[in-house]
């Protein structure tokens, strides 16, 4: 009996701990943000290769009802290992985003 409530303290605790900090999951990117109807990516600052980058969240970044467009973006995220990935595996990496933390010089292509 007395098994059973340690377990289920142990396992309660560790649950709670991960809540606790309030820290998403990833490292700070800085760049340049685009989108049309076809493809969401982001080219990080000093470089020119882009990511695929996941536009669920990205969508603070853009104009309201902008069909396409590009934004100086600061994310939380986690960046894939190397790989093809959307588009016809024309990316190298996918960039999931957790939080947007700062927009600015957004502008619609509109």
């Amino acid at each position: 009996m007395n098994y059973i409530a340690v377990v289920s303290f142990i396992v309660s605790g560790a649950a709670l701990s991960g809540c606790a900090t309030g820290q998403l999951p990833g490292n700070i990117y800085k760049g340049k943000y685009f989108h049309n109807f076809e493809a969401s990516a982001f080219t990080p600052d000093g470089s020119d290769q882009p990511w695929c980058v996941n536009a669920e969240e990205m969508i603070k970044a853009r104009e309201p009802g902008s069909k396409s467009g590009t934004a100086h973006a600061v994310v939380r995220g986690e960046l894939s290992p190397e790989g093809k990935f959307c588009n016809l595996g024309g990316y190298k990496h996918i960039l999931k985003v957790h939080e947007v933390i700062e927009v600015s010089n957004v502008r619609s292509a509109d």
